[in-house]
Order: structure tokens, then sequence, then C-alpha cells
């Protein structure tokens, strides 16, 4: 496995990507991203409450100011409450809900209350069911009926109140809740009512609509407490929702009938001495901030939630299915690691990061405007951290892929070309290996003439450093003129023109041999140099054989990860090898003899003065091989030799130099 994921770095990039999918999946599970997700949730609401016009809520609020307390006190009492009930149902509502509670009596009035209560059957009284907290009874002459419902309500960490209770049930009583009791009576006209859904009978159906529960683990939640039959209150009316009425001009004003005949009237406290406040998505801010709700608005805003749904005017708020999540992480990590992989340009890749949240906002806002929850925190951060960890991965393995080219070329070419082949990677690289490949090349062998002989004499120490210095200017004149220091041989220096990157047309082509015939000229020059000056200490001289040929040949590297080589095989190779060593009586009197063959002849034109040998048996060739000693330029004279190459006294007087 581990050298599977060395040979193929997309491997390594898709086990990444898979486990960074992976622990974002499970911290997702774990809650990590609940509080987030339910911000991100709230500002979604409140975009949906801005631009969608919501369906016309059948419901009126009236609300017990500061300045009805004032006026009535704290609590109202009984005869007051009673007095707005009559009030109110004259002007003929489908339903009155008391958002206040009456277990005790609030003298005067109570007899009246009780008549009232027991007159008006559309009347639903408030109550607190308590489940493990106190409870707090309907008024007595409506308990046990179907005309009290409870008004708990149920807030996240942080007080936001995002979802509303229908049922509730703690294994010794069960109930329902004044808004879904205020919307069946609203449509009881209309024939509508509450059933289990056909299909699933574990399900609530009202009207048109079947209301699924949520779930302990739908949307951003994690593990939540979702006890009863709980939904998501779309607020989609926003904060203007219902028109409302103060208790004053209930009691006492013009009550306008076209506010209260046929629709539901919720009848609460909204004076903020009462402390029945209550943080929404709306509100803004996040937790313990921002306008805050009434208790009676909430129980409103259910309740028209409801008739909506039962109507079919909207749909309900709900979630992917318990294995979209994973899925949709993994994906997003994919994606981010996708576009990390693509783009290497760190300006660049932010951007696309950017463009990736901007994507999912979008997808998240598209998704609310269709009543859908599409949690996106944690594919935001998966994605951003597969980019991270994908774009770190890739840059560690550019980096030792980079250190592994100049490995390869750096000591054989100047620092200029392995910077140029390491900017033109992709086309020879595959992965950290250079890809192998067939291409057209010129390759230059050059050997020192009788330096054998020498070395059986020679000082070792002399001799080694005489010959690393003459190696290494010879690798610098290749490099000068754009070539590839393929290997030593001992005395002898192998170079290539035209690799690694192919060469795509004949200008190419001939632009290399050119280079090589240059680079040979120089080598003959530069060793004709260095002949004058060891003539002058008294140490031995030199001369030099140079094979040139252009062919199609073979490139890629040799060996393994901890000795990779990079080089050339084929035909023309060993043609070019065997042109160095052909008939040495050929050129005898050169300093630096130099022999072409003519695919490199025809390359390189007219430029140079070339002298035919003929066509040669070359060894290991079947046919012969025409073969051209190189002269020089075509106004340049050849260099001669006129002692012996490994002569003691050095080169005479008149020696001419390589051109």
């Amino acid at each position: 496995m581990l050298d599977l994921l060395r040979r193929f770095p997309l491997l390594r990039t898709a086990l990444l990507v898979f486990v960074v999918g992976t622990v974002f999946a499970l911290l997702r599970v774990a809650g990590a991203f609940e509080g987030p997700e339910l911000l991100l949730y709230d500002g979604l609401i409140r975009a949906r409450a801005a631009l969608v016009e919501p369906p016309a809520a059948p419901v009126t609020l009236v609300s017990a100011n500061e300045a009805d307390l004032n006026r009535w006190g704290w609590p109202i009492t009984d005869d007051v409450l009673a007095r707005a009930i009559e009030r109110i149902e004259a002007a003929g509502p489908s339903a009155i809900g008391i958002d206040l509670y009456r277990d005790q009596a609030r003298p005067p009035g109570a007899e009246r209350l009780a008549d009232v209560l027991g007159r008006f059957p559309n009347v639903v009284a408030a109550f607190k069911f308590g489940a493990g907290e106190t409870s707090i009874p309907p008024p007595s002459l409506l308990r046990g009926t179907d005309r009290a419902g409870f008004v708990d309500i149920v807030a996240d960490p942080g007080g936001i109140v995002r979802r509303g209770l229908l049922f509730v049930d703690d294994g010794m009583s069960s109930a329902i809740s004044m808004p879904l009791r205020l919307a069946t009576r609203h449509l009881a006209k209309d024939g509508v009512g509450l059933s289990p859904d056909p299909s699933r009978p574990d399900l609530l159906r009202f009207g048109k609509t079947t209301i699924p529960p949520l779930g302990a683990d739908d949307g951003g939640y994690a593990g939540i407490d979702n006890a009863g039959y709980q939904i998501l209150i779309d607020y989609r009316a926003g904060y203007a929702a219902f028109p409302r009425l103060d208790l004053t001009t209930v009691l006492e004003g013009d009550l306008p009938a076209d506010l209260v005949r046929g629709r539901i009237v919720v009848l609460g406290v909204g004076a903020e001495s009462v402390k029945d406040l209550f943080y929404t998505p709306l509100s803004g801010g996040g937790s313990k901030a921002g306008t805050p709700m009434f208790g009676s608005e909430l129980q409103a805003h259910l309740s028209a939630q409801l008739v909506a749904l039962a109507k079919g005017d909207v749909t309900l708020t709900t979630t992917p299915g318990p294995l979209f999540e994973p899925a949709w992480i993994l994906f997003w990590a994919v994606a981010g690691g996708a576009i990390a992989t693509a783009i290497r340009r760190p300006v660049v890749l932010a951007a696309g990061c950017a463009a990736v949240l901007i994507g999912l906002g979008a997808i998240a806002l598209a998704g609310m405007l269709a009543s859908l929850w599409i949690p996106v925190v944690p594919a935001m951060a998966g994605s951003i951290a597969s980019a991270g960890l994908v774009a770190a991965l890739g840059s560690w393995q550019e980096h030792a892929h980079r250190e592994l080219l100049m490995r390869i070329f750096e000591r054989n070419v100047s620092p200029a070309i392995a910077e140029m082949l390491w900017e033109q990677r992709d086309a020879f690289m595959v992965g950290a290996r250079p890809r192998s490949q067939r291409l057209v090349a010129t390759v230059l062998f050059a050997d020192l003439r009788g330096f054998t002989t020498l070395s059986e004499s020679a000082d070792p120490d002399m001799l080694l450093d005489w010959l690393n210095t003459h190696l290494e200017r010879m690798a610098d004149i290749v490099a000068g003129h754009g070539g590839i220091v393929d290997k030593f041989i001992g005395d002898a220096i192998m170079a290539v023109f035209g690799v690694p990157i192919p060469r795509q047309s004949p200008g190419e082509l001939a632009t290399d041999a050119r280079r090589a015939v240059e680079c040979a000229l120089e080598m003959g020059r530069a060793l004709a140099a260095q002949n004058v000056e060891r003539s002058r200490d008294g140490k031995p001289t030199a001369a030099m054989r140079i094979g040139i040929f252009t062919g199609p040949l073979v490139a890629g590297a040799l060996g393994g990860a901890k000795r990779l080589n990079y080089t050339v095989v084929g035909d023309t190779v060993n043609t070019a090898s065997r042109l160095e060593s052909f008939d040495r009586s050929v050129g005898e009197d050169l300093t630096c003899r130099i022999l072409i063959g003519e695919p490199t002849r025809e390359l390189i034109g007219d430029a140079y003065r070339l002298r035919r040998v003929g066509d040669v048996l070359l060894k290991g060739k079947s046919r012969p091989v025409p073969v051209h000693l190189l002269e020089g330029a075509a106004d340049v004279r050849p260099v001669t030799e006129t002692q012996a190459p490994w002569s003691e006294t050095g080169i005479a007087e008149g020696e001419r130099h390589a051109s």
C-alpha cells in the first residue's frame, strides 16, 4: 500500500481527501458544527422572510402593553379577561387563544370568567405541560378537554427558539399544543382535521400536508432532545406578521371587525416588564442578542404556519435524509481537493475556495427558499480543510519533486536550464519520475585520446586533478550550450541536446544540432587552451575525439527512488559513440577531431566546413553510414596537432586552436 501511495500521487491525494471527508463527517455527528450551523440557519430564515412574500396570516394579536398594565393592573383580573373575551367573541373570530395562565382565580370576576369559558366553545386556554419541570394547569373548567393547549416553548442552547411542539407525552399523559388546537378550530368549517398519514400511520397528516417530526440529528442539530412531536418554526411572516390590537382598544374602543371576524385571535401580554420574551432566528445577533419576541407572538407564528401547511400554501421546512450529509461532506471535501490539485497559485486557490464558500451559501439559501434546510458548515469546513491539506501535500510533493529533478539535472545543466526544466516539468515528468518517451535528439560523445596510456604512468593525484578540471570545464561548456551531461565514462563525457522536453518542429531539431556542433567546437578550443597552459608548465597535453549524431532515441529515468539517473538509450546513442571511436587515423593531426553523422549534417546546413570521410561501416552497424569531419565554421581553418597528443614537451609554438 505504501508503495502504491509513493508511486501514484493522485492516490495519495484521494486517500487524504477521503480521510478529511470522514473526519469532518464524524465531527458533524459529534456536534462540532452545531453552533455555527444554527447561526447560519438563522441568517437563512431572515433572508427568506425578506425575500419571499408570505401567505396572508389569519391571526390577530391582542397584546396587553405597558399602558394597558398601568390601566388595568397586572395580573389582569378575571373580570377584565372575561370582558375582553366577550368583546372579541362578538366580532366573530374562528378561535380565541388565551396565552395567559389561569390555574388560579384572579378576582374579581371569577364567576364571570367561568361563565364566558363555558359559553364560548372556540376559546382555547393555555397551560404549561412542564415535562420534567413544574406544570401549570389550565382553568379548572377546561381541564381534560380539547379546549386547553400547552404553550411550552423549546429553546436551543443560547436561548434561540427555532422549534415548536405540537404534541407532548411523558409516558403518563399527553397533550396538544395551543397553536394546533387553534389551527384545527380555524379550519374545522372547511372540513380539515388531523389524521394519520395513509402510507405512514406514525406520521401526522394535517389537511394537505404530512408533517414528519424533527429528528435529533436533522439539519444542523446533533443529538438534540426532540421529545414530543416537534417541527421547525418557519417565521415566514417576519416581525410584522400579524395585525395587533392593544387590550384597552378591545375593552373600550371601536374594535375593527375585519381584524377579528373569521380569524384566530391570540390574547397575551406584550409588555417587557412581564419578561415573557424569547429570542428567535429573526432576532439576529446570535445568543441573547437582537430584538426578542413575546411568547404570544411565538404561538401566533406557529398557529399561522400550521394553517398554511394544512391548506397547502407553504411546505414544511425539512432536512435531507440521514445518508445525505456524509456523502455531502465527502463530495465537498473531494471538490476542495480537486480545486487544490488543479490550481497551484495561492491567490487563485484562495479565490477558488472563496467561490466554493459562496456557492455553498447560495445552495443553502436556495434550499431554504424551497423549504429545505441543507447544512453546509461541515461541507464548507471540509472543503477548505481538504483544499488546504491537498495544497500543503502538493507543496511538499512539489518540493520533493523539485529536489529530485534538481538532483537529476542540476549537476549536468546550467542553473537557468534546470529552472526552465522545473517550470516545464509537466511536459516530461510523471509524479516524481521523468516520463519515458521517444523523441529525436542530438547525442555528443567526447573522449580523450591516449588517456589510458597516460594513466598507467602519471602520478595518480596529478592525473585525477587534471581530469576533474578537464571534465568540469567540458560539462560547463555543455551546459552553456543548452545540453545535458548524461554521464561521465572514465575520461569520456556523453551529452545530449534536445531532452528532456521533446522538440516539436524541424527548426527546434536544427537548433539542437547546431548547439551540439558549437559545443564541440568550444570544447576543442578549451582543450587547446588547456594544452598551452600545461605545455608551459611542462605537463602532458591531450587530444580529443568527438562524435555527434542526431536521431530517435528513448529518454527516461533508470534506477530506484534513492538513486535515479536520467539517461537516453537507443541506436542514436550507439552511433554517436561509434563515431567518436571511429578510425583513429582520421584527423589524427587535430587536437579535437569532430565526426558527425549525416542527419546532423542535414540539420546544421552550410554554416560549417565539412569534409566527407565517406560511407563507412561503423562497429555494430550492418550498413555503411555517411560520416563527415567537421573542420570548423565556414570561414575558420581546422585545428592541427604538431606533436604527439601526450607529448611531455607540450604543443609546438604554432599550434592552432580549435574553432
